[in-house]
């Protein structure tokens, strides 16, 4: 199984489906899995493409998310009476180091400290961020709101949509043939062109001209933060 795959079958595991089976009609035969023999569910990551070749995802942005959380985990604070907000950019190459982290650490406690909320704090060459003061307190004092690639360029919901059309038509066409086998048919993609998936997400693909899809139902998942995910089909649910 697929790390995809792996990732996909523990969101229907947590979601309480029953009776899920891996590749049920063969090896390496579509669907992937399905559900109680009446949904057949295809995986897919979601990678951003230049033309109809597929280019990996920078590497980077996904070894710098998960311990940025883990940072801002670290920085929790109870005596803090609301959240923080934190916008982090950061231009490559970019070493991820323990050093760095814990530097930059200290510079978001400071920053705090001091309210510098709203501004752009450049904390090197490489890096800067925002820091917004919400107006109370949630679960987490420090959340994650926005990641920037200043080297990648171009927009995330536009590159979203365009990998979105080119998965679907995908698989669209690798299970045409086996549309009187199931009652109906969903879309699993792991997210590889952004870290962060909520319910903007689907707001901004929302906003897009719809995709035409024999899928009753595509869900994205975010590759760094699996319980992060969301419905984006149908359009306008």
């Amino acid at each position: 199984m697929k790390k995809e795959e792996k990732i996909a079958e523990n969101f229907l595991l947590k979601q309480g489906y029953v009776d899920i089976v891996f590749e049920p009609l063969g090896l390496s035969m579509p669907p992937d899995f399905s559900i109680e023999g009446e949904i057949g569910i295809e995986v897919r990551r979601l990678n951003k493409h230049m033309g109809h070749v597929s280019k990996p995802i920078e590497k980077l942005e996904f070894n710098l998310v998960p311990k940025f959380r883990k940072l801002l985990l670290e920085l929790e604070n109870p005596e803090l009476a609301y959240s923080v907000g934190v916008t982090l950019r950061y231009k490559r190459p970019l070493t991820v180091s323990k050093n760095l982290l814990d530097e930059l650490k200290k510079s978001i406690r400071n920053s705090t400290q001091l309210e510098l909320f709203k501004s752009d704090i450049v904390f090197s060459d490489k890096l800067t961020y925002v820091l917004w003061k919400g107006n109370g307190k949630s679960n987490q004092t420090y959340e994650l709101r926005t990641l920037m690639d200043f080297d990648k360029g171009g927009d995330v919901t536009r590159a979203r949509y365009e990998a979105l059309k080119i998965a679907i038509e995908e698989k669209n066409r690798k299970l045409k043939h086996l549309k009187s086998s199931y009652e109906k048919f969903w879309l699993i993609l792991i997210d590889n062109i952004f870290s962060i998936v909520d319910e903007t997400t689907k707001i901004d693909l929302a906003s897009l001209p719809e995709i035409k899809s024999m899928f009753s139902r595509i869900i994205l998942i975010s590759k760094t933060s699996p319980y992060d995910w969301v419905d984006i089909y149908p359009w306008n649910n």
